[in-house]
């Protein structure tokens, strides 16, 4: 039976909001294209091919799943959340641990990051939150730290508690 540890969004926003900002870009892109098709330049039409790929990347979504019992870790992506335009499935021994990550902007705007750190230290984020929903990150590491066998970064579980920002890495 496979452990279903979290099911994230590129983008925070509801599927349905995200859909209609896709449209609105793939209807101005349309119009672009149109006002715009006389002319030689190359400009348009790359400005056009980068809209269009903004807009597939906001009706896609990313599923993850820990499948305990196999040991694998399984993502993928969806368009609309329904048709599979790829997949990824790593072993669960490829990592040693569990973070969570608190990142401030410069807006002062805090994200808390859910990853789980591969063998050569780098990190795989399976889901981020607003620090509004800094419980919800809390349990996903403690749903993952049971499904996955493995620890929960100790300076993560003190920065969280603490509530402290993250120290930069020289």
């Amino acid at each position: 039976m496979a452990f279903r540890s979290s099911r994230y969004l590129w983008h925070p926003q509801p599927a349905i909001l995200r859909y209609v900002i896709a449209f609105g870009i793939l209807v101005g892109s349309i119009i672009f294209w149109r006002l715009t098709r006389g002319e030689s330049n190359w400009g348009p039409r790359i400005i056009i091919a980068f809209s269009s790929l903004g807009a597939l990347g906001l009706l896609t979504e990313q599923v993850t799943w820990v499948e305990g019992d196999e040991q694998k870790l399984r993502r993928e992506g969806r368009l609309f959340g329904c048709i599979r335009i790829w997949r990824r499935t790593r072993l669960l021994s490829e990592f040693r641990a569990i973070a969570v990550r608190r990142s401030v902007n410069s807006d002062q705007h805090v994200t808390v990051f859910v990853e789980l750190i591969r063998l050569s230290g780098s990190r795989l984020t399976i889901s981020y939150f607003n620090e509004s929903a800094l419980a919800e990150a809390r349990i996903l590491a403690r749903d993952l730290a049971r499904a996955t066998g493995l620890r929960i970064e100790a300076e993560s579980r003190r920065q969280i508690a603490a509530g402290t920002r993250p120290r930069r890495r020289s």
